[in-house]
């Protein structure tokens, strides 16, 4: 059996997009062309991969259709990522803070290109109406270009910490805004659970069934959007308290003690085949 933690080639292809879309930079240009080469072969090679394999398995219904196009015809049943509700669970009240955190492997290309364009274009427009809000980012394995973000104000790299969990609590509103990956976020899923308010970009959001913009999380897609999406949580920390009520409810979907069984029982099908 084989688990596709993401789409591979649409990873590529969306990062090629993505960089073809700035042709004014040069390294930008390079990048997306670099990745347009790389998008046909993981297509290529994922097509070949999934016919050698009895049973594939997606973690959410936009990586289904995606691989489905390579694999037509074929079921592939999804079992989501997941979070243990137990262990990623609030213990105290929301900070009156205006601290925000990003956490993610932070050589990981789609979230080095969503550091970069939340510090370049949404921070600066957060800080000019407050001027005291932080950004921490920790995560392991720091790009060159996520160490020089911390010589920018209002930006603090912790790096990898033993646990997550405290600055979780401490921070005020989680941003994730994702401009290219796949799959289904699992720091989406812990700050969700953790009661944690969150804005998200759709590509950030995608692949969790139920989540509504406005609901459980605020969406915005333009830096504009996204600033005054981060501004209304801190400002109203009685609605972002009840954002992220019904964000901990979503997220009862995907405890791992509820997954486990859909896991089970895919194998029970492999096995009696």
């Amino acid at each position: 059996m084989l688990d596709e933690f993401n789409a591979e080639y649409v990873l590529q292809r969306r990062t090629a997009l993505s960089d073809l879309r700035r042709p004014q930079s040069p390294r930008a240009l390079f990048g997306g062309m670099y990745s347009l080469v790389q998008w046909r072969r993981l297509a290529l090679y994922e097509r070949v991969m999934l016919h050698r394999y009895d049973q594939v398995l997606a973690v959410s219904a936009e990586d289904r259709t995606a691989l489905q196009h390579l694999l037509p015809g074929t079921p592939i049943p999804i079992v989501p990522n997941g979070v243990d509700l137990h262990a990623f669970d609030r213990n105290v009240p929301l900070p009156a803070s205006s601290t925000l955190i990003f956490i993610g492997t932070l050589d990981y290309r789609p979230n080095v290109d969503a550091l970069s364009w939340f510090a370049a274009e949404i921070l600066p427009l957060i800080r000019s109406q407050q001027p005291s809000t932080q950004l921490r980012i920790i995560g392991r394995n720091a790009a060159p270009a996520v160490r020089a973000l911390a010589h920018k104000p209002g930006i603090e790299l912790l790096g990898e910490v033993a646990d997550v969990r405290p600055y979780l609590e401490a921070a005020a509103v989680y941003v994730l805004p994702m401009r290219i990956g796949g799959g289904v976020r699992l720091k989406l899923l812990e700050a969700l659970a953790m009661q944690i308010p969150v804005v998200s970009t759709s590509m950030g959001a995608e692949g969790v069934e139920g989540l509504r913009s406005g609901e459980q999380a605020l969406i915005a897609d333009t830096p504009q959007q996204f600033a005054d999406s981060v501004l209304h949580l801190l400002d109203d920390r009685a609605y972002a308290a009840r954002l992220s009520a019904s964000g901990r409810a979503l997220a009862r979907a995907y405890d791992w003690r509820v997954i486990a069984p859909q896991l089970a029982e895919v194998y029970g099908i492999l096995s009696g085949r």
